[in-house]
């Protein structure tokens, strides 16, 4: 599998809006004057994000920017804080790394993947409709500063493991009523819950 190789020509990036292209990728920048990834020329299927474009650092990836590319893999560095709606939709992903200082996960961000595990970072707040629709995923890993969880965030998926941190809201569209009901009954407590022959149980 190729391995991205950044090639970086320009000394500056486009103004606030404007999108220009660097290297492989198509840039913006935000009003704060960070670098937004809105969009991908490369062909390499294994794609590791850098944390900054010309010293500018990256702090979003915009929306759809890396929809449809065949890609296997993603690793996204600590220095993005966003992640935008079907940024990584409709790929082949199934190994993701997410790193501490996201904050927001997009509608649809990673939907239509080969994702069987995910870790969401400590940092993450906001996971957005849909985020990991249609995914094979058994495995999930919620972290306790996770504020809301919005609708079918997990649906079209097959959860045996879930990890959970905090007393996230969760909605019955994201998690079967099984695991809803004993999460409940548990009073939302801390910890792995694993479902073995279709009984959920507290790790």
């Amino acid at each position: 599998m190729k391995t991205v190789f950044f090639a970086v020509f320009f000394t500056v990036l486009a103004l606030p809006g404007f999108a220009q292209d660097i290297g492989d990728f198509t840039v913006t920048q935000d009003t704060s004057g960070n670098a937004v990834i809105t969009g991908y020329r490369g062909s390499a299927k294994d794609l590791v994000i850098p944390p900054a474009i010309n010293g500018v650092p990256v702090s979003a990836i915009g929306r759809a920017a890396f929809r449809n590319l065949a890609l296997v893999s993603a690793a996204v560095p600590g220095s993005v804080a966003s992640i935008g709606d079907l940024a990584f939709a409709d790929n082949e992903l199934s190994s993701l790394v997410l790193n501490e200082g996201l904050t927001t996960i997009g509608i649809s961000a990673f939907a239509n993947n080969k994702l069987t595990s995910v870790a969401i970072p400590d940092s993450v707040t906001t996971i957005k409709y849909g985020a990991f629709n249609k995914n094979p995923v058994t495995a999930v890993s919620i972290s306790n500063r996770v504020a809301a969880i919005m609708p079918r965030v997990f649906s079209k998926n097959a959860l045996s493991e879930i990890t959970i941190g905090g007393r996230a809201e969760l909605y019955i569209e994201n998690f079967e009523p099984g695991f809803v009901n004993y999460y409940i009954s548990r009073e939302r407590q801390a910890g792995t819950y694993v479902k073995t022959d279709g009984v959920w149980q507290l790790r």
